[in-house]
């Protein structure tokens, strides 16, 4: 599975004033409020852009990027004043309309470019999906990426890094087994920060999903505009059940005095890095909950403590899955207290929830360990393919001019619309393609876009029961269609002569419509059409029509051919006996 998997258990060391330039891209930002630039912050169910008092993000409705589903508002919190914090959590859209199976955002995009996006949930005290909180599925473009589980006492995010591929990227709800009705609070599309190995992932079909951000020994959650990057970082003190010291307990150490952030640029915000948790003994994280076959993990070390030297603190790292420990001593790599440093670790195997990271000094330190800050992130396998760029451009044509906007997202992936039936990649088939439509019964008027059609190498297309007027559609160029329904509606004219050419048409059905003229004689010619033309089109003449085009028989072909043969047989015995 592409180069990742090849790569063995490696930790290295990154020296950030060598290396950081070429591993990371950040943002220098003055001291004045931090710009907002490519952010997009979308607040599903409101009907108002607003700027937060809290953060100062600048928040849109989503009417502009989803046209389906039903707005709730307000949604407020149970237990705490979370709706407080957030004003994005007072409102949400929720999904009850279970003919669409996936519904999908269309978020613009520059193709190829990394972004980070953030979908969070809140239901609060809402009923409006339903009266328990719903489970449902998120996919990102072609990919079901994870399972949601929702709460009325907590808000959920899940927050992934990807490189987009086109100008548009789709985050969809679709419903799981439980079949509940999805819901959405906000969604946060951002620049990304990227970390070593980050392209390499991409280039390999998957994108990385935030698994925690945590701040150690900090008392508050810290995010925009602290984080000029738009994420949180979770305060992690000395009682968390995750932090584990057998011997000493464990102590926060912080600091006001300003980093040497020269090297790091807006990675990690100054305020996490002024504080940290250490010990004089061993201490341990329990990693729970964080399951994965390839975690990347990054430890952000600083000393905070003015009166140690080169040999006051040495500790090592014990990470899952990685066969040597690391030796870590953030005076003597900085040259100097106050100053940060970080070690990642890729390809991490986390198996269970007894899998946990240790810090143990060395003999001979006079100091225990101390970790300032640390990030986790799972490897997530993505669709390495979407529909092909032909078929999805043909259906977002035929959305657009039947007015069926409503339905976004690929085609095909991660499941089809409703109205589609596509064939998947095997071995003589690179990209999923789209091989049937149909629109029966959609309550579709106007004209039959026959040149959007036409883009599309279908073998069925059904538009009958809807209410479509004009000439027959020129599908002359689908070659590949075997059946044509356009029964049950209002279309006129002569069938064209181009009809008896379509050699692998099986089935045309055009019977209740009010085509007139002659049926071409060729397509009455070919034995192999189930041909179905009556009953209606009563100025249509056929083999079974009178002399004053009055309707003789059902019109169906096979049968009509025996009455027509039958018919003139009778008459030529009636002359000769006259």
């Amino acid at each position: 599975m592409g180069e990742f998997l090849s790569v063995s258990r490696l930790t290295e060391l990154v020296v950030l004033s060598l290396v950081l330039c070429a591993s990371l891209i950040f943002v220098q930002l003055a001291n004045a409020q931090p710009v907002q630039t490519g952010f997009l912050s979308i607040d599903c169910g409101t009907d108002t852009s607003y700027i937060d008092p809290v953060t100062t993000i600048q928040w849109q409705p989503d009417t502009n990027f989803i046209s389906t589903g039903y707005t709730a508002a307000p949604v407020q919190s149970l237990t705490d004043n979370l709706t407080d914090m957030f004003s994005e959590f007072r409102t949400l859209r929720f999904f009850n309309d279970s003919s669409y199976p996936k519904y999908c955002y269309s978020l613009p995009v520059t193709e190829n470019t990394s972004y980070s996006l953030r979908a969070t949930f809140f239901y609060g005290d809402s009923n409006a999906a339903g009266p328990d909180p719903p489970s449902f599925r998120l996919a990102l473009d072609a990919t079901i990426m994870v399972n949601v589980t929702t709460d009325r006492d907590f808000a959920y995010y899940y927050e992934f890094t990807y490189l987009s591929r086109g100008n548009i990227t789709y985050l969809c709800l679709l419903r799981d087994e439980t079949r509940h009705n999805p819901f959405i609070s906000a969604i946060s599309l951002r620049p990304a920060v990227m970390y070593r190995r980050f392209d390499g992932y991409f280039a390999d079909n998957k994108y990385i999903r935030t698994r925690a951000r945590y701040n150690f020994g900090g008392a508050d959650r810290v995010r925009f505009p602290t984080d000029v990057h738009d994420r949180y970082w979770n305060p992690i003190g000395p009682n968390s059940t995750q932090l584990r010291n057998n011997t000493t307990p464990i102590q926060i150490l912080s600091t006001t005095t300003k980093l040497d952030l020269s090297d790091y640029g807006t990675i990690v915000p100054e305020v996490v890095l002024q504080t940290a948790v250490t010990a004089q003994g061993n201490m341990t994280i329990q990693l729970t909950n964080y399951e994965s076959p390839y975690s990347y993990l990054i430890l952000h070390f600083a000393e905070l403590d003015n009166h140690t030297s080169n040999v006051s603190r040495k500790f090592m790292v014990e990470v899952p899955d990685v066969s040597t420990d690391s030796y870590v001593n953030p005076w003597n790599y900085s040259l100097e207290p106050f100053k940060p440093m970080f070690w990642y670790f890729w390809g991490v195997s986390l198996t269970s929830d007894s899998d946990k990271i240790t810090f143990y000094p060395r003999p001979r330190s006079r100091l225990g360990p101390l970790l300032n800050a640390m990030e986790i992130y799972t490897v997530v396998d993505i669709a390495a393919y979407t529909t092909s760029a032909q078929d999805a451009q043909a259906i977002e044509a035929i959305k657009k001019s039947m007015n069926l906007t409503e339905w976004t997202g690929d085609p095909c992936l991660p499941v089809p619309h409703s109205w589609v039936t596509c064939n998947l990649p095997g071995p003589m088939l690179q990209l999923p393609r789209v091989d049937q439509l149909s629109l029966s019964g959609y309550n579709l008027q106007g004209t039959i876009p026959a040149s959007s059609f036409a883009l599309l190498d279908v073998s069925s297309l059904s538009l009958d029961n809807n209410a479509f007027t004009g000439t027959f559609p020129d599908v002359s160029s689908m070659t590949t269609l075997q059946q044509l329904h356009l029964h049950n509606n209002q279309l006129s004219g002569p069938l064209p002569d181009w009809l008896a050419n379509m050699t692998s048409l099986q089935e045309l059905s055009i019977q209740n419509n009010n085509f007139s003229g002659t049926i071409p004689p060729q397509l009455l010619a070919r034995n192999a059409l189930n041909f179905t033309y009556r009953p209606g089109n009563p100025w249509l003449i056929g083999p079974d029509s009178t002399s004053n085009n009055t309707v003789g028989s059902t019109g169906t072909k096979p049968v009509v051919r025996t009455a027509y043969m039958f018919a003139t047989v009778t008459t030529i015995l009636s002359t000769l006996y006259m």
